[in-house]
């Protein structure tokens, strides 16, 4: 069965992942706002799955999907995470059906497709503050990140002397400034419509 166009838009494509209990995906609400009132069913490629190994996780909090009470609240844009435990999913290709009912829809039926892929080594990051990268805290922690993964300290690199956050929206993951040789010259005669009279010039080269 094929779910309608925009209700199959409800599932959160790139979300099925085992974890340390089972596995887990992600369904995003991007129609309405509604209340889910009850699961009926999940099956997982055609297996129906125990009611009583899933769990609805939503705006942290948790009910078990056999017994969703008063219903939880799914306003648009809000996700919802399901839980199912005591069952890991192999790697490759999955297919979900969810049934449920949901105020003021009724009755709601979707499939989805979706892959559980091979966990691949933690990758090493640079440190990075997503609410303030320029600040003393993130950038040092870059110079240190620098420094060990390299195990050279710049004697220049670190020595920058303006405020980082005036690099704010021109370079990402700043832990200094690069010195170049500066010389002058000049003095150099300008007439021009800002600015009368001789002046040195900066030249700066590589």
């Amino acid at each position: 069965m094929t779910a309608p166009p925009l209700l199959g838009r409800l599932y959160t494509m790139g979300s099925l992942d085992n974890d340390d209990e089972g596995f887990h995906f992600a369904v995003k609400n991007r129609l309405f706002a509604a209340t889910l009132s009850g699961v009926d069913r999940l099956k997982v490629d055609g297996v129906t799955v125990d009611l009583s190994q899933v769990r609805l996780a939503s705006d942290g909090v948790t009910r078990p999907a056999g017994d969703l009470g008063d219903g939880i609240a799914f306003p648009l844009r809000a996700e919802l995470i399901v839980r199912v435990a005591g069952t890991r999913l192999a790697e490759g290709s999955h297919e979900l059906e969810i049934a449920f009912q949901a105020e003021p829809f009724g009755d709601l039926v979707f499939d989805a497709r979706d892959v559980v892929v091979a966990a691949s080594p933690e990758r090493v990051a640079v440190p990075r503050d997503r609410d303030d990268d320029q600040s003393v805290a993130a950038v040092d922690a870059r110079r240190q990140f620098l420094v060990e993964r390299t195990g050279v300290t710049p004697t220049h690199l670190f020595a920058g002397s303006y405020d980082p956050h005036e690099t704010r929206g021109n370079i990402e993951h700043f832990v200094g400034v690069a010195q170049v040789p500066v010389g002058l010259a000049g003095p150099l005669l300008v007439n021009g419509e800002h600015a009368q009279g001789e002046f040195l010039i900066p030249l700066a080269t590589t």
